[in-house]
């Protein structure tokens, strides 16, 4: 929480206090990135740092989806 606060994230960020979360979605290294469609499936996976041009030509793919 404090690291998202400290560099003012964009977006939400989902707090696994008990590991649950990563292990359902079989998150192995961190950071590990994941975009949703608007029916709330993942649709792409990025795992490791991924800049933000990276970031936004996802976001556009997906958003481009009918």
């Amino acid at each position: 929480r404090h690291f998202a606060c400290m560099r003012q994230l964009p977006f939400e960020v989902a707090m696994d206090h008990d590991g649950q979360l990563a292990q359902g979605w079989q998150v192995r290294a961190t950071p590990t990135s994941f975009l949703l469609n608007r029916q709330g499936q993942i649709v792409q996976r990025h795992v490791g740092l991924i800049d933000a041009a990276q970031l936004h030509t996802a976001i556009e793919q997906v958003l481009a989806a009918p």
